[in-house]
């Protein structure tokens, strides 16, 4: 929410069209995720005012940002308000994504290829220090795990010989 309790022009327009395009981004897109951040008029757009590219998303009416690394196409499940109503949670279901060719080998996707980039709180960013596998054979589980980087979702699908990792798409 804006400070004044409004809803970001973001809600808004979930709310308005019940659909989004996540945009994962990197660290090479820091200065680009900065500016995007900073208080425009409902009637200006983030896209034009950094000179961004769009091209049309498969799953969804809502383009994409044609350079992307990887984007989650979405529609609205559901926004349930929190607390006194001033927050809000927005569900969304994955339609399908898209992964950039330079991180994919093959139809896998490389761990290392790819360099996140964490929103820590205003002006605070992370990237990823360290990417590493790890198996608990007791339990015969893979995990790609980065540290200091919780991820509330899986691009990956681990294979048993820790060779690779397979990009998943649903539709």
């Amino acid at each position: 929410r804006l400070e004044n309790g409004e809803r970001k022009d973001t809600a808004i327009n979930l709310l308005r069209t019940k659909e989004c395009v996540i945009q994962l981004a990197e660290v090479g897109h820091t200065q680009l995720i900065d500016r995007s951040a900073q208080p425009l008029a409902a009637d200006q757009s983030e896209v034009d005012l950094l000179g961004l590219e769009t091209m049309p998303s498969a799953c969804v009416q809502v383009p994409r940002i044609a350079n992307g690394s990887v984007q989650l196409e979405c529609v609205l499940d559901q926004m349930i308000p929190l607390g006194t109503g001033l927050n809000e949670l927005f569900i969304l279901e994955v339609r399908c994504f898209q992964v950039a060719e330079r991180i994919l080998v093959g139809n896998k996707v490389e761990p290392t290829a790819y360099q996140p980039l964490a929103r820590v709180s205003g002006p605070f960013y992370a990237g990823l220090s360290e990417v590493y596998s790890y198996v608990d054979e007791a339990w015969a589980v893979g995990v790609i795990a980065y540290r200091g980087i919780v991820s509330v979702f899986s691009l990956a699908v681990y294979d048993r010989e820790m060779t690779s990792y397979t990009a998943t798409h649903s539709s």
